[in-house]
């Protein structure tokens, strides 16, 4: 069931996401959208930082073994 519905919700994203009441004219339309999209490069940017400073001690704790 699940395989067939992932193709009509990637074609109609808009359909498949959207809400009653999603109004994109709206005055906090705005600024709800960039919120969100805030946080949203905040949890990429943590975890990015996770993954280098893991890269880095994992490189670190490999060359100490030598």
């Amino acid at each position: 069931m699940k395989k067939q519905l992932l193709l009509p919700m990637c074609l109609f994203p808009a359909l498949a996401t959207a809400h009653p009441g999603h109004d994109h004219t709206a005055g906090t339309s705005t600024l709800l959208h960039t919120l969100m999209f805030i946080s949203i490069l905040a949890v990429a940017a943590v975890g990015i930082k996770f993954y280098q400073n893991k890269k880095t001690k994992t490189k670190k704790d490999h060359n100490g073994d030598q």
